[in-house]
Order: structure tokens, then sequence, then C-alpha cells
């Protein structure tokens, strides 16, 4: 078969051997490394590459067996790299498949990364901050190592590999088993109140920025949507303090199938504890459900948590004054604004941990000792504490 152990060229009558030309279609020999190995070595030539590989030709049992290894496994999804191969391994890879095999058979893509750093600097063993498999896993368990790499960069970017992110993931993974070992139960469908909604809403939409992340392989990105986001948002609602058991638990079977690919052990261990069958890494990857992404109730709450700050902002401000702790707050917003405020007015008082009432600008017999009310303006609340 010509060009596929060598691309060949003549120079002054001597053949010369491209040096790039079969260390860049190795990996069809991977399809069958475990079956050429027995296979007698007199009988390996130009006629058995292509039958194996091109289909040209008759083959005996032992060559069809390969053959359909090859037809399993071809073409690649992906090709893993360094940026410095760009220009010689990589695009050899695409020249080489492209001159020797059908289009189907091409590969369908490249993944190139920048060089790993340790805490900003690029790894030396005279820097000291060289470390071998075994030594890190000495330090961490595998998980947090594979999250910790992955969240040092992604793209053509030099990743930065630090412990202090490790040290992050460690936190959180730890919490999330924990919190997902205690609080997966039995379940019963009720009533969605806006807090389940809120929580419905900002999952799925997480779940798709996160899903689209990981096909276009911004691993860094993905585990952010999928793990740093969620688990804030998990936070959030709990805060809240309306819960609704049904809606924990696909929460928790979402949670734990995203984060696989990044921390498969610790999840596989949750997985079966929530009393699924199977292997996590066999289970399919959840689908957002784009029905439930609700972006004015969003917005709402974007809204909601500015005024929480600005409230905060006040006490800070007030403790360093006046030097005491405010304990009650008032809002004062537009007659239009009233219904809303008010059935946020709990979920405030929770957040902020103290007594919250809500007064329409027009309201006759509000409590407005400083005369507050007349600087609502639409969407920003005037606000009073004591």
């Amino acid at each position: 078969m010509i060009g596929l152990v060598h691309i060949i060229t003549v120079l002054e009558n001597k053949w010369v051997i491209e040096s790039l030309s079969d260390s860049t279609i190795y990996m069809a020999y991977y399809t069958i490394s475990h079956l050429i190995k027995n296979y007698p070595i007199e009988k390996i030539n130009d006629e058995f590459f292509d039958y194996v590989f091109l289909g040209k030709g008759r083959g005996d049992k032992e060559m069809q067996k390969m053959r359909s290894e090859f037809e399993y496994w071809y073409p690649f999804d992906i090709r893993s790299s360094g940026k410095d191969l760009v220009q010689n391994h990589l695009s050899f890879c695409l020249f080489n498949h492209t001159a020797i095999f059908p289009e189907k058979y091409w590969p369908k893509g490249f993944s190139v990364n920048g060089w790993l750093l340790v805490e900003g600097d690029k790894m030396s063993k005279s820097k000291g901050n060289f470390f071998t498999i075994r030594q890190m896993l000495e330090k961490y368990p595998a998980d947090f190592i594979r999250a910790g790499l992955i969240m040092g960069g992604e793209g053509l970017d030099d990743p930065n590999f630090g412990f202090n992110n490790v040290e992050i993931i460690k936190q959180k993974a730890t919490q999330l088993y924990e919190f997902i070992k205690d609080n997966h139960k039995p379940s019963k469908k009720s009533e969605l109140t806006r807090s389940d909604k809120l929580f419905l809403s900002l999952t799925q939409r997480y779940l798709k920025e996160g899903g689209e992340a990981m096909e276009k392989m911004l691993f860094r990105t993905a585990l952010d949507k999928l793990f740093m986001q969620l688990q804030r948002i998990l936070k959030e609602y709990i805060s809240r303090g309306e819960i609704n058991q049904q809606i924990l638990n696909d929460f928790f079977n979402i949670q734990v199938r995203v984060i696989s690919p990044f921390m498969p052990y610790i999840t596989e261990e949750l997985w079966h504890s929530m009393g699924n069958k199977g292997y996590i890494s066999l289970a399919e990857w959840p689908k957002a459900d784009l029905s439930k992404i609700n972006s004015e109730l969003e917005k709402d709450e974007v809204k909601l948590e500015k005024v929480i700050e600005d409230i905060r902002n006040i006490i800070k401000l007030l403790k360093e004054r006046e030097k005491k702790d405010a304990t009650r707050a008032y809002l004062y917003v537009l007659p239009p604004e009233k219904k809303y405020y008010l059935e946020l007015k709990e979920v405030m008082s929770r957040k902020l941990g103290m007594f919250v009432e809500v007064y329409a600008v027009n309201d006759k017999k509000k409590y407005d000792p400083s005369s507050k009310a007349s600087k609502a303006k639409p969407e920003r609340p005037s606000i009073y504490l004591e």
C-alpha cells in the first residue's frame, strides 16, 4: 500500500524517508494492535494493509477481524497534542489521512493545548516544581488533581496548574458528596414555588451552556458551568428555605452525571448511593429542558439581588459611621412594583437575616420617618434601615 508505511521521494536515485509519514497515521495501527501481534509476520505486507485499512482485495478470517476492528474505531473523534506540533505532526496527520483514506475515515477533530505551568512557572526540576503522577497522588486524590488541571486553562493558552484550584475543588466536591449523602431521600411531587421555578430555570440554563462548552472542548468553561455555577445556585436555593425534595433529587441526578467526566471516582460512588444501577460512565448525558428556562424570572432575580446588595452596603456604612447594627429594612417602591416586592419579602428577609417591610410610595399608612419614599425610582426602591 503506497504511502501507508512511508511517504517517499526520489532524490539523486536514493530513497528518502519522510520522518512524519507513518508517525501521523499510527492511530490506525492502534485499532488492530491487539490482533496483529498474533498474526504471522511473513504475511504482513502491502496486500495485508490494503485489505485491513482500505478494504481492497480479499482477506483471511483473521484479517477480516482486523478490518472489522478498524471500521469500528475509525475515524477517531479527537487527536490531542501540544501547540508546538500544529505546523508539523498535526498538519501531517491531516494531510496523510486525506491522501491515504476515504473521506469517511478522516479525523473528526483536533484538540491543541499549551504547555503546562505550575503556579505560573514552567515545570522544571531545578525549580522544584516538577511532580510525578505518583507524587501528586500522595498529595490529593486523582479526582481533585484531574479537575484542578482542567481549571488551569483551555485553548492555546498555557494552562496553569495551581494547588489553590485543587483545594477549591476538594472543598466543594467534599461538601457536595456529604450533602448528597445526607439529603437524597424519597420524594413525592408537589406544587412548584417561585423559588423552585427559578432553581429549575438556572439548572437547565447552566446544563445547556455547560454542554455546549463540552462540545467545543472548552473544559474549563464547562467545569465552571456544570460544577461551580450549579453549586452556587444550589446554595442559593437552600438559603431560600423552600426545598422541594423531588427537584433536589433531580438536581443531584443531573449534577453527578455532568461532573463525572471531571471527577469519575467520587461520582461513581455517589451514583450508586443514590440507588442507580450500572456505571455512571455509561449513563446518558442529561439533555437540557429548554422549556424550563424562564428568562423573565432570572431577570427578576438579578433585580432582587441588586436590592439586597444595596441593603447590605447601607448596613455596612451604618455600622462604620454609627457603630450599630441595623435590624429592620423598609423598602419604598412604585405602586406597580409593590406586588412583586411583597412576594419576595420573605426571601429578602431570610437572605438578610432581618425584618423587611415593603410599602408603595403612595401608601397612606406607611412607616417613613426619614421621607425616603419620595426618592424611589423604577426598579430602584428607596431604602430606610433602623
